[in-house]
C-alpha cells in the first residue's frame, strides 16, 4: 500500500534530520491504535555525498594516509536547556557526543557528523523514511488544485532530474528560501511563511586551513585544544582535531583546523573560490604560526584549504524555531532561528 501522506525534507544537516525525526515520532503517535501502521513516507534530500551539513567531515589523502578533519563547524554549544537535556543528553548517553574543553562546548564522537549519521540510520530503519543523497533541489512549486508540492531535484550522479509529488515540504536552509541562485521557492510562496523571513539574512564567510604535522607541535600534557587569534589577526580560531575525544591518531600526526576572520574571508573570497589560493593559505598559516609560537608550525605535512561563503548566520529570526505556511503544509527551519528546535510536541504542530 502506498503512503497516504508524502513528505519531503530538503537538507540532511542537524536541522533537517531533527525535523524528519520529530515528524516520524509525532506522526506515529497519531496512528489509529495497536496493530495499525502509520501511513506516511518521508524523503530526505541532500546535495552532499553524505549527511551532516555543517557537521560534515572532510578527508584528505597524502602519501597513502587518510586524514580526517571537522572542516565545517569545529564544535557546537548548548544554548537552550531543551537541547541540553533532550537531544544532546541522548547523544552523550549513546556515545555520539562528548564535552570538549572547558565551558559549554561539545563535539560529535568519533566525528562531528556522528549524531547526523545516527539520525539518518534510525530514520531509514524506522521504515518511514529514506535518504536520497547527491540531490540538488532546484524548485518547489505548489499546485493549488491538487494541494500538493512538486519538488524537482537534480541528481549529482548523472545530472538527471527527479520530480517528487509531496503533500508537505520542509526546507532546512535559508538559501532555499531567500532570493539567491539556490532558492527553490518563488517570492510569492516565501512571503506566505509566518513568522516572515526577511529578504536578507546575512551570513559570514570563512577560510579554513586543514593542517597535519608529522611531529606534534605540543606534547600531550601541554597541547591546547583551542587557540584564538590576537587582536588584529586574520585568525579567528584554531582547533586541535587530535585533542577531540574519540579521534584516532592518523599515522601519529597532529591535526589542526584553522579558521579565518570574516574580514579575511571577505577580502579573499569570490563566491566559494579564493582570489589567490596560495596567498590566502600562506597569510593564514603565518597567523597560526605566530599564535602557536613553534617554528615547525610553518611547515605542515598536509596543507589544504577550504573556502566557505556561508559559514555562519549573522542575522537571526528571534522568538521562533521555524516558519510555517500551515495551509499549504510548508515549513522552514535552520540555524538562523533564535530558538532551538524545529517544532513543538503538540500533535497540532504536525
Amino acid at each position: 500500500m502506498s503512503a497516504s501522506l508524502k513528505i519531503g525534507v530538503v537538507g540532511a544537516g542537524v536541522s533537517g534530520l531533527t525535523c524528519a525525526t520529530t515528524l516520524v515520532r509525532l506522526l506515529c503517535k497519531k496512528k489509529k491504535g495497536p496493530g495499525h501502521k502509520a501511513n506516511f513516507h518521508i524523503v530526505v534530500l541532500e546535495w552532499g555525498r553524505g549527511v551532516g551539513g555543517r557537521t560534515a567531515q572532510r578527508r584528505v589523502r597524502k602519501d597513502g594516509v587518510e586524514y580526517k578533519f571537522d572542516h565545517a563547524a569545529p564544535y557546537f554549544t548548548a544554548k537552550t536547556d531543551a537541547f541540553r537535556t533532550g537531544l544532546l543528553a541522548d547523544w552523550i548517553a549513546n556515545g555520539l557526543a562528548a564535552p570538549f574543553g572547558d565551558g559549554d562546548a561539545y563535539v560529535g564522537t568519533p566525528s562531528n557528523h556522528a549524531p547526523c549519521k545516527a539520525m539518518s540510520a534510525a530514520l531509514e530503519a524506522s521504515g518511514y523514511a529514506e535518504m536520497r543523497l547527491g540531490r540538488h533541489a532546484k524548485s518547489a512549486v505548489y499546485n493549488d488544485d491538487e494541494g500538493t508540492w512538486r519538488l524537482t531535484a537534480t541528481r549529482r550522479s548523472d545530472g538527471l532530474d527527479e520530480v517528487l509529488e509531496l503533500d508537505a515540504l520542509c526546507l532546512s536552509d535559508k538559501l532555499l528560501v531567500l532570493p539567491n541562485e539556490y532558492a527553490v521557492l518563488s517570492p510569492d510562496d516565501a512571503a506566505r511563511l509566518l513568522p516572515p523571513i526577511p529578504q536578507h539574512l546575512g551570513s559570514r564567510g570563512c577560510v579554513v586551513l586543514l593542517l597535519a604535522y608529522r611531529q606534534p607541535l605540543f606534547d600531550d600534557s601541554s597541547r591546547p585544544r583551542v587557540l584564538t587569534g590576537r587582536p588584529g589577526s586574520v585568525l579567528d580560531v584554531a582547533v586541535c582535531e587530535s585533542a577531540k575525544p574519540g579521534r584516532g591518531n592518523d599515522n601519529d600526526a597532529e591535526l589542526w583546523t584553522v579558521r579565518s576572520t570574516a574580514s579575511f574571508a571577505e577580502r579573499h573570497l569570490i563566491g566559494e573560490s579564493l582570489r589567490d589560493e596560495t596567498a590566502a593559505k600562506e597569510e593564514l598559516l603565518g597567523a597560526f604560526s605566530a599564535v602557536v609560537g613553534v617554528e615547525s608550525a610553518s611547515s605542515p605535512h598536509v596543507f589544504e584549504v577550504f573556502a566557505w561563503d556561508h559559514s555562519q548566520p549573522v542575522d537571526m529570526i528571534s522568538g521562533a524555531s521555524c516558519s510555517l505556511d500551515a495551509d499549504r503544509r510548508l515549513g522552514v527551519c535552520g540555524d538562523f532561528y533564535g530558538v532551538g528546535g524545529v517544532g513543538g510536541d503538540d500533535d497540532d504542530d504536525v
